[in-house]
């Protein structure tokens, strides 16, 4: 069955995307609040920094191994159904996890196995709706408005995270942790009962009926993904660019407290203070990259500096002596950052066909996923093999970012791909990603 596409809408803040963004805000503000609450019970009730680190473990290992098969499932189903199932599921999980937290008073063991099994599930829930939700934003605003959309999106992200954390203290210290459990529960249905009266356009394949057949198509359309990716030039030059920025980005935030301490010679609320510059510049990085329509051109002059004023940031760190200056050199590291993410995501989107989005994602957060802990082990490791020399690693970090974004910029495919006209029609799949798409069906 296949039917006219509704037109595309008008207004960034239109009825669709509303829905969507005040349903995120709430679940998001209620998962951190529940991450902050949970990670505390466990260390109070176990004492154990093994178990912590065990239970943070696990809250991301399930969607850094699930993301491209939730990537690939939401480009052959109903974005719109993935969003309310998952927020549906997670939610009831959350509320039947609090019941039973709040009736049976579980010891350390027993509730830590609870709380092990429903982190388990709510990020295998979350492989799924991440991509979906990525893969859905650029149909529900008008085009030349989907970096407005990717930056009210971060603004979500970056509230819910100030937000959600002091209200979870303040929460898991008035009620406890079975309580925490029963309101994330319910701002996951919320979200669930919002998500309900979006309507998002999409052309999905024919549905096969043949259970191993099907299996087949969707190993088949999994690999596409991969073979997509590698075969857009011009995007495999943008991933691994940004990869690798991101993982030379990644010790400054691990090393922070050691640089506080050791280098500037303060204390933990310094610490603190500069880890809210962070984000607040980032939060600003993200307003104002979604603020402003530039050119092809103009973007990409934009996305260069802001590869060269990223390593920037980590050089001018490795010279800082005082918090003050320190503070300062955070807040624009994060605001660069915020608006080299949005620019990143917005060109992903647009450029990406949409029958190939949700697979793009999903791999794109496995890379990503991958990158962080790896490089947050070897950031340890060169701290603790230099004698806690963090101003050099700074530097060090510093000049491999500068490496990246000369060899990027060096790039005729690179720079061609960040300035691309957003405002035309995206463009089809490349030789070889083996795109087809059999028998489309829009839906709402």
């Amino acid at each position: 069955m296949s039917a006219d596409a509704p037109a595309r809408p008008t207004r960034l803040f239109n009825k669709n995307f509303v829905l969507l963004w005040q349903g995120q805000l709430v679940s998001a503000l209620g998962n951190h609040a529940f991450v902050l609450a949970t990670s505390w019970w466990v260390k109070e009730a176990t004492g154990s920094a093994t178990l912590l680190g065990l239970y943070l473990v696990l809250s991301s290992v399930p969607s850094l191994l699930l993301e491209p098969i939730g990537g690939t499932y939401a480009d052959r189903h109903s974005r719109r159904n993935v969003l309310i199932t998952t927020d549906a599921l997670s939610g009831v999980a959350l509320l039947l996890a609090g019941t039973w937290m709040y009736v049976a008073r579980p010891g350390a063991t027993a509730g830590f196995i609870g709380l092990a099994v429903l982190t388990v599930l709510l990020d295998a829930a979350s492989a799924f709706f991440n991509p979906a939700i990525s893969a859905a934003i650029p149909d529900l605003v008008p085009r030349q408005r989907i970096g407005g959309a990717n930056s009210a999106i971060e603004v979500v992200a970056q509230l819910s995270t100030f937000a959600g954390q002091g209200l979870g203290g303040i929460l898991f210290t008035a009620v406890g942790a079975p309580i925490m459990l029963l309101i994330d529960g319910v701002s996951f249905l919320f979200s669930a009962g919002t998500e309900a009266f979006i309507q998002i356009p999409q052309r999905l394949p024919a549905r096969r009926t043949n259970g191993r057949r099907a299996a087949l198509e969707f190993l088949a359309e999994l690999g596409r993904g991969f073979r997509y990716i590698w075969a857009a030039r011009g995007l495999r030059s943008l991933v691994l660019a940004s990869a690798a920025l991101n993982f030379f980005a990644v010790p400054i935030i691990v090393l922070m407290p050691f640089f506080v301490e050791d280098t500037l010679g303060a204390d933990a609320r310094w610490y603190g203070f500069i880890a809210a510059a962070y984000g607040v510049g980032s939060l600003a990085g993200s307003v104002a990259a979604g603020i402003g329509r530039p050119s092809g051109g103009a973007r990409r002059a934009r996305m260069l500096a802001l590869f060269a004023l990223q390593a920037g940031t980590c050089l001018a760190l490795a010279l800082v002596r005082h918090p003050l200056p320190a503070l300062a050199v955070a807040a624009l590291g994060g605001a660069f950052g915020g608006a080299l993410t949005i620019y990143v995501v917005t060109i992903v989107q647009v450029t990406t066909p949409e029958d190939m989005r949700g697979r793009v994602f999903g791999l794109l957060g496995t890379i990503a996923g991958s990158i962080s802990p790896i490089a947050m082990m070897l950031a340890g490791l060169a701290a603790d093999w230099t004698g806690r020399k963090v101003p050099a690693i700074y530097a060090g970090c510093g000049a491999a970012m500068l490496v990246v974004a000369a060899v990027a910029a060096s790039r005729r495919t690179f720079r061609t791909f960040i300035a691309l006209d957003l405002t035309e029609p995206t463009p089809e799949a490349p030789a070889g990603s083996g795109r087809a798409l059999a028998a489309p069906e829009v839906v709402p």
